[in-house]
């Protein structure tokens, strides 16, 4: 919550109301029985989806047909969150690909089909195709690609160009705070995916698109990974764009040859990264 002040909040949806247990700026924390165990429904979901660019679910236990309500739940609120690109994070008893184990008692009649028709006495058969699509989805969701494409991607990116429509030096404070805006899985280091994400908003900034070669990007990445550890650290970020402009950082010159001076320095490892002043 990058500090603000957290604090339960009530969610007012069409005449219902969600409660939020823990809850900041655009990120709210629940468990998974206040999500799952109440009767909550897709609308539910999606409201949570439209408040919230990132949400944390905690205790998620293994579900078995005994659980066949809690099971749909879940499976409809991950479908929400999914469309409406929110970046969920769950704390489980289990490893994901184990969330579901299609054991326990056969549901009753009265549990209704997927879509909610009562007179439908669904069987395992059922729950386990459902699943294996939201299984399908929480793994999309908690991959570089999907984490790059969620809320805060607008905010990212328009603070991006501001950096560089601004043609000002930047501060080791700002290069920092640059750093951490692409540190999407906040894991504290940027990989691949991640390095590829900036140079796309650079691009769209400079040219109007997002196209740029793979090549490129590990072009750019192996410069930047100044010891050669397989990612790049806040300190070797801030030493490449710290004191200088971010339309002049040399290894950002997708598009273009590099100097021979730079490229030369890439099988050395050590040291600054050359910038173009």
């Amino acid at each position: 919550t990058a500090g603000h002040r957290v604090s339960a909040q009530t969610l007012q949806l069409r005449g219902r109301e969600v409660q939020v247990p823990v809850a900041g700026v655009g990120v709210a924390r629940f468990s998974f029985s206040q999500l799952c165990g109440r009767p909550l429904g897709a609308e539910d979901y999606l409201g949570i989806a439209s408040a919230f660019h990132t949400v944390f679910v905690e205790n998620v236990p293994q579900l078995t047909l005994n659980e066949v309500n809690q099971v749909r739940r879940l499976i409809t609120l991950v479908d929400a969150f999914y469309d409406k690109r929110v970046r969920l994070f769950i704390s489980a008893a289990v490893p994901m690909e184990q969330l579901f184990s299609p054991t326990g008692a056969a549901p009753a009649a009265g549990h209704g089909d997927l879509i909610g028709t009562a007179a439908y006495v669904p069987n395992a058969s059922d729950e386990v195709f459902a699943f294996d699509r939201t299984l399908s989805r929480l793994k999309e969701m908690s991959s570089h690609e999907y984490l790059g494409r969620t809320a805060g991607s607008g905010e990212r990116s328009s603070a991006t160009f501001m950096l560089y429509a601004n043609d000002s030096v930047l501060s080791p404070e700002k290069a920092l705070a640059l750093f951490k805006a692409y540190d999407v899985d906040a894991s504290g280091a940027l990989e691949l995916a991640e390095v590829k994400l900036l140079m796309e908003d650079l691009c769209e900034t400079r040219k109007g698109h997002r196209n740029v070669l793979d090549e490129e990007v590990q072009q750019a990445f192996d410069l930047m990974d100044v010891d050669g550890s397989g990612d790049v650290t806040p300190y070797e970020f801030v030493e490449i764009f710290a004191n200088s402009k971010l339309a002049n950082v040399q290894v950002l010159e997708f598009g273009d040859t590099l100097p021979d001076e730079v490229t030369a320095q890439r099988p050395a490892r050590a040291g600054r990264v050359s910038r173009a002043i």
